[in-house]
């Protein structure tokens, strides 16, 4: 029975993987699209923090990602690079998971050291952005707070789109 239970699991986490391909949206269903939500979430301390404070007048990448998942353990990684790159650019990056256990997080930051925020998903934020169906998902708002794009699925061309929006010269 176990390793019938096991052969789901490995089945399931293949097909999300498999879902998740590379689409880029410029248009999104989601209710946050014109504004960005008064939404409260919680860092890795417990505390309390407003969505809007985070975003603060800077392109911002909010990325839905999970320990459990490689291709968002991946897609992570290489924003962490191109967050390094264009963060005096006035680029923002927020890594929200969707794990259940905290702690699985606090262990991969503890290991991994981003130097983006990883904050933990809640119910109201996945409802604001229209329902995270698969992961990794990304949206990238401008400076007002207004989706620009939405790209499901790892992708390699994220950098791309982010710098579409960044002061670069």
């Amino acid at each position: 029975m176990k390793k019938i239970l096991l052969l789901i699991a490995v089945i399931t986490v293949y097909a999300v993987i498999q879902f998740s391909t590379n689409k880029i949206s410029t248009e999104s269903s989601s209710p946050a699209k014109k504004y960005v939500p008064d939404i409260i979430v919680k860092d890795l301390e417990g505390k309390d923090i407003e969505l809007k404070k985070l975003i603060n007048g800077k392109v911002t990448v909010l990325n839905f990602w999970a320990t459990w998942c490689p291709s968002c353990r991946k897609e992570l990684a290489e924003m962490e690079k191109f967050f390094q790159k264009y963060k005096d650019n006035g680029l923002s990056i927020i890594a929200f998971s969707v794990d259940q256990d905290i702690n699985e997080v606090k262990k991969y930051v503890k290991e991994n050291q981003p130097a983006i925020k990883i904050i933990m998903a809640n119910d109201n934020l996945i409802s604001a952005y229209g329902g995270i169906k698969s992961i990794p998902v990304t949206f990238i708002l401008d400076i007002e707070g207004q989706i620009k794009n939405k790209i499901i699925g790892y992708n390699t061309k994220i950098e791309d789109e982010i710098k579409k929006y960044l002061d670069i010269k």
